[in-house]
């Protein structure tokens, strides 16, 4: 993990903790406080995923002042690329881990739900129960989803990059940069569905933390 992300937490984590300490919110007597701590972190999960569209900017950014602003000499421009696009692939890595580490443990809540609910007596709350179980269950399948499609989309986006990266590492020259301008411009477009993946996943994630918590949201000016 490179330096400028070190003071925040990963992604993995921060999924982790929301679904250790609020998914199973239901279960102490306590349990709205613990379900707002997870909303806290799943809301901070989902600034962190909306900040990621900015840094694919700056990384495509340093690419295009590379290609079609080129300086007397290439190699610093070819450093910051490298370091922004290192950015980028670290984050990606933490989305993935994060959507594995959400799958396990929506897992586990659901089934200590499912315990809950065989001792409600009440037919009317266990009714109730078992709506807002369906709603909190389909929220996290919406959560799987949107990794899916910004998976599927991030893939190609990061390995095409890493392979502009790898030619101009050998060919880091005024004629190596003219050749590489149609990938770059590629790039940039492919750029657009993958942000647009990045602020539904980061949505989903928001609504998941406002509906798990008991503090409604200040309207926005």
């Amino acid at each position: 993990m490179h330096h400028c992300f070190k003071t925040i937490p990963t992604l993995s984590a921060l999924a982790a903790c929301a679904l250790t300490l609020c998914l199973g919110a239901g279960c102490a007597s306590s349990g709205h406080k613990k379900g707002n701590q997870a909303a806290a972190s799943i809301q901070t999960a989902a600034s962190h995923i909306a900040g990621l569209p900015a840094a694919i900017d700056t990384t495509l950014a340093s690419l295009n002042a590379l290609v079609n602003q080129p300086a007397a000499d290439l190699r610093p421009q070819y450093k910051a690329f490298v370091f922004n696009l290192a950015v980028v692939e670290d984050a990606g890595k933490e989305i993935v881990d994060a959507r594995i580490e959400l799958g396990e443990k929506g897992k586990a809540y659901l089934a200590d739900w499912d315990a809950q609910l065989a001792q409600i007596k009440n037919e009317d709350i266990k009714a109730r129960s078992q709506n807002r179980q369906n709603e909190v269950a389909e929220q996290l399948m919406a959560i799987k989803r949107s990794y899916a499609e910004t998976e599927t989309v991030y893939r190609p986006f990061i390995s095409g990059l890493k392979d502009v990266q790898k030619y101009l590492s050998v060919d880091l020259t005024p004629g190596g940069i003219a050749a590489i301008k149609g990938t770059v411009t590629k790039a940039v477009a492919d750029a657009v569905p993958l942000n647009a993946s990045l602020v539904k996943l980061a949505n989903d994630f928001k609504a998941l933390g406002l509906a798990m918590s008991s503090v409604t949201p200040p309207p926005a000016k």
